[in-house]
């Protein structure tokens, strides 16, 4: 089992880091660009480490301040800034026609394009998502999409999770809580940060220019995190989470996009099928 982050992490029976990551692509399976601020120590020790990667974007990220294209470009200069190349960016959800916003309407489309680009006979080395954590509907749809196709694939044990943003714990929207994983979601598996790794987010955020709205919000407390903590944190998805609510508190994206979890639900009955079948095989082995 591997927790694909590389040298410098744990090794336990959840993070036996490096070993598998040199026989397979590390997938990154998101919704939209500008995600991969969650997952930038991680990208940036693979990079390094010259290990194969693939960042998969699931939703097209078009908006009324700026078109597709715009965002695309300002994430693959965000992770050129970190040792990435656009070679290894994969804009699933332009190339599929799902708006920013409705992935939780075409998971299994989205689903089926991931299997397409990566066939059976490509090695994979594991699998991260954004968390189960109810911050954006897009969010939580690319860890179903996640999740199912890892169960399609028998890699149940080799995806995980890692904390973006939510409705903060204590106060009111809009006030956020940033990289804070959910107790719920299952123990957290950390590694020690270096100086320059914690930097990253804020030399990554200069490039996400049409996004400067959203960063007047969500900008202080991303900042706020990457000065004040010094680990980087990631859990394993958990299956039996998938068909309940993230947290008892409403949802940011209830709150923000009038997006109910129930009508999430409602499109993710035959991902949830596959995860269910998974789930049995985990309990009986």
């Amino acid at each position: 089992m591997n927790s694909g982050f590389g040298s410098g992490f744990p090794r336990d029976r959840m993070a036996a880091a490096a070993t598998q990551c040199e026989r397979g692509t590390t997938l990154f399976i998101l919704a939209h660009p500008d995600d991969e601020l969650a997952f930038a120590p991680a990208l940036y020790r693979l990079a390094r480490q010259a290990k194969p990667v693939r960042l998969i974007y699931l939703a097209d990220g078009a908006l009324r301040s700026a078109s597709a294209a715009v965002r695309h470009a300002e994430s693959e200069a965000a992770l050129a800034s970190i040792g990435i190349d656009r070679s290894s960016l994969s804009f699933l959800g332009s190339q599929q026609g799902i708006e920013d916003g409705h992935l939780y309407k075409h998971l299994c489309r989205g689903l089926e394009a991931i299997e397409r680009l990566v066939p059976p006979n490509v090695p994979i080395a594991g699998i991260f998502t954004l968390a189960w954590e109810g911050g954006h509907p897009d969010h939580d749809s690319a860890h179903l999409i996640a999740a199912a196709f890892a169960a399609k694939r028998g890699l149940e044990e080799d995806v995980w999770q890692v904390a973006f943003y939510r409705a903060a714990d204590r106060l009111p929207a809009p006030a956020f809580s940033v990289s804070a994983p959910l107790a719920a979601n299952g123990p957290v598996q950390s590694s020690k940060l270096t100086l320059v790794e914690r930097r990253l987010a804020r030399r990554m955020m200069r490039h996400y220019r049409s996004q400067w709205r959203s960063f007047i919000g969500l900008g202080p407390f991303i900042i706020w995190r990457s000065l004040t903590r010094s680990r980087i944190e990631w859990q394993a998805v958990r299956y039996d989470r998938l068909s309940q609510r993230p947290t008892e508190r409403p949802l940011l994206y209830e709150v923000r996009n009038g997006i109910a979890f129930g009508e999430l639900l409602e499109h993710s009955a035959e991902l949830l099928t596959t995860c269910r079948a998974s789930l049995r095989r985990m309990a009986e082995a």
